[in-house]
């Protein structure tokens, strides 16, 4: 049997497998299985935890959006070798209670994401810095946006839906009139500008 075929049927045997054990465990069951330790009452909407699954810890209520990434090694250290042999650079990342992380969102090696915090969609958490309890972080490298008591203030003066409230008609509907009312400002121009 030629390599490719053999690759082929490897392939589909290793994703059939992953597909019949998120489908009869869940995301959750499947990443403690890899060996992700993971908290209660969270929602996990990723299935690929590193080539260290065993190196990540997730705490209690924590949420982590579709395509983020949780990377566990430094893999450009193997290109680094000498007469002992290349060379490998491993970290933790270790997520704490009560923390979102958002779409698309990079926590590198060595990170440590404190208690309540939030990490803004598409950031990139580097491992020269950690999360401190209570942060808002976003960008790339993700830096300091506001504190989460601040975000938290300003959400419930905004007006947003409440989880339980009444409202008449249906999920559908009363989640586009909350989006309807959420729009962003209009750009104005500069007061130079024609």
């Amino acid at each position: 049997m030629s390599s490719i075929i053999k690759r082929r049927i490897r392939n589909i045997f290793v994703f059939g497998r992953k597909f019949l054990f998120l489908t009869l465990y869940g995301t959750q069951g499947y990443a403690r299985r890899l060996g992700v330790k993971i908290g209660k009452d969270c929602r996990i909407y990723i299935t690929e935890f590193g080539s260290e699954p065993y190196l990540v810890e997730i705490g209690d209520r924590v949420t982590i959006s579709g395509n983020a990434r949780l990377i566990t090694h430094d893999g450009a250290s193997w290109l680094v070798r000498d007469d002992k042999g290349r060379r490998y650079r491993y970290g933790r990342v270790i997520v704490g209670d009560d923390v979102f992380i958002g779409f698309n969102a990079i926590i590198m090696p060595g990170v440590r994401i404190g208690n309540r915090a939030v990490i803004a969609a598409g950031s990139v958490v580097t491992k020269s810095k950690s999360v401190p309890d209570g942060a808002i972080v976003g960008g790339n490298p993700a830096r300091w946006i506001s504190s989460f008591d601040t975000y938290s203030e300003r959400l419930i003066e905004s007006g947003l839906r409440a989880e339980g409230r009444i409202n008449v008609g249906s999920m559908a509907e009363v989640v586009a009139a909350d989006a309807d009312n959420n729009f962003r400002p209009e750009m104005t121009k500069p007061a130079d500008s024609a």
